[in-house]
């Protein structure tokens, strides 16, 4: 067979494979469309339920929407309006130091690599932090999900040790602390495994030669953004959450719009949880860095009990007073003390938990954060 031969040969198998491959398109696109229909049908119902409940907005954010996709509007309707700095802010204002400082010295480069090595930590204990929420949500996962835990455990591993790797040229009295844990410390999962950032060491160890001197008070301002960031993002999403219930207390009937309606609130409380946990975490590691003096953090402590919506305290109080009008004996006591018979039933007014009037850049408008994180919302199931 000479080469001419082979050629035809190949073609004429690389003709028959794609005609083959034209003939039985039909049945792969038929596949695809009836699942695009069902898909789109169900997601179709979800968004008119949540345009009819805020229809009097809808078409405004349907405009920026619109404009936005077209490059006739720079502002992004799918990102949430923050207050004050957030980390990445924070990390930009080091990079510009840094760049400033460059024409004058040689050690601003340093400066700006130290930014973005105590930024990467940041980002690993956020992915740390996701990870563990989800494993604890799903209380009996299936094969497929234990699949796709295991795989982000395992980028994460790989990214801790990139982190190891750096840590040494930063920080090597972290790497020898690490070195004198019992085995039984560092044989645990990557989401429990800790960093050792200048927060978790004391002073001592945070002023030897073998901590730059600059970490420090970089994970200060960087601790500072996280925690405006992480507060931003608690506001937002329990007010979606409250906003989520009334609708589905109100609106949502039968079991379909029941089901959808309860597993959108269990992602906005999901959202909550992971907002909260990032503010603990960040406010107990700036109290590390300033020496344990809570006057000196700047920022409140935040309990379980303060993460309410605001007007979950006004239905507290309702209730209480329901509650204090069977008690007869206690509410004539009150009224020959001079009290209110009804505790709490004629207060003018309530003073909800500190995180709704709590900024350090300003005061919050509630209304104006609502109505942010529901458009928010709207655009991305619009999109």
């Amino acid at each position: 067979m000479g080469p001419g031969s082979h050629h035809d040969i190949l073609e004429d198998h690389i003709s028959y494979w794609n005609w083959n491959k034209v003939t039985g398109m039909g049945a792969i696109l038929k596949r695809r469309l009836i699942a695009a229909v069902e898909e789109y049908q169900k997601q179709f119902e979800s968004w008119m339920e949540f345009t009819q409940s805020q229809k009097q907005h809808t078409p405004i954010w349907k405009t920026m929407v619109d404009e936005y996709e077209k490059g006739e509007s720079e502002f992004n309707p799918y990102a949430s309006p923050v207050s004050g700095k957030t980390a990445q802010s924070v990390r930009l204002e080091l990079a510009k130091e840094a760049q400033e400082k460059a024409l004058q010295e040689m050690k601003a480069e340093e400066r700006q690599m130290s930014g973005n090595f105590l930024y990467f930590a940041l980002e690993i204990e956020q992915q740390q932090r996701e990870l563990r929420e989800d494993i604890l949500v799903v209380k009996t996962p299936t094969n497929k999900q234990l699949t796709g835990m295991l795989d982000r455990r395992t980028k994460l591993t790989r990214q801790i040790r990139r982190f190891r790797a750096l840590q040494l040229a930063y920080m090597p009295v972290s790497l020898q602390i690490i070195a004198t844990l019992p085995p039984s410390q560092m044989q645990v999962n990557a989401e429990d495994l800790p960093l050792y950032l200048p927060s978790m060491l004391d002073s001592e160890q945070r002023s030897s030669d073998l901590c730059r001197a600059c970490l420090p008070e970089m994970e200060i301002r960087l601790r500072d953004g996280q925690l405006n960031e992480s507060l931003n993002h608690l506001r937002q999403a329990l007010l979606v959450k409250q906003r989520m219930l009334r609708y589905k207390k109100t609106n949502a009937r039968n079991q379909g719009a029941t089901t959808r309606s309860r597993a959108l609130i269990s992602r906005q409380e999901k959202k909550v949880k992971l907002a909260a946990k990032t503010y603990q975490e960040a406010w107990k590691a700036k109290l590390a860095l300033v020496g344990g003096d809570r006057d000196r953090v700047g920022w409140k402590e935040l309990l379980q009990e303060h993460i309410i919506c605001m007007e979950d305290l006004q239905d507290t109080e309702k209730k209480r007073a329901k509650a204090m009008k069977h008690k007869r004996r206690e509410a004539a006591r009150r009224a020959l003390d001079g009290e209110n018979p009804v505790q709490g039933a004629r207060e003018k007014h309530r003073v909800p938990s500190w995180i709704w009037h709590f900024s350090t850049e300003g005061e919050l408008a509630q209304d104006k954060v609502l109505y942010d994180g529901l458009r928010i919302e709207w655009c991305k199931s619009y999109a």
